[in-house]
């Protein structure tokens, strides 16, 4: 990982981009030398999910789909690497 040989990428997990915590952890992890490759908000919708026995690409409801879109940056990363 110090040699840079080893790709590193943040995820913010359950954040609440509204919030002044969660932008505050932003900014300071723009400062870090690692790439934030996604942000995935804290919701109900995982719990659910869950209690259903299924995934979040399992279930395709509008506001579950939304959170789907919060983990294309990720999956596209991993993909690269």
């Amino acid at each position: 990982m110090h040699s840079r040989a080893l790709p590193v990428g943040l995820v913010l997990n359950r954040t609440k981009p509204w919030t002044q915590t969660s932008q505050q952890a932003q900014q300071m992890l723009a400062q870090w030398p690692y790439e934030v490759v996604a942000q995935l908000r804290d919701s109900q919708s995982y719990v659910v999910m869950v209690g259903l026995g299924r995934s979040l690409f399992d279930y395709h409801s509008a506001q579950v789909r939304e959170h789907q879109h919060d983990w294309a940056p990720l999956l596209k990363w991993l993909n690269k690497v």
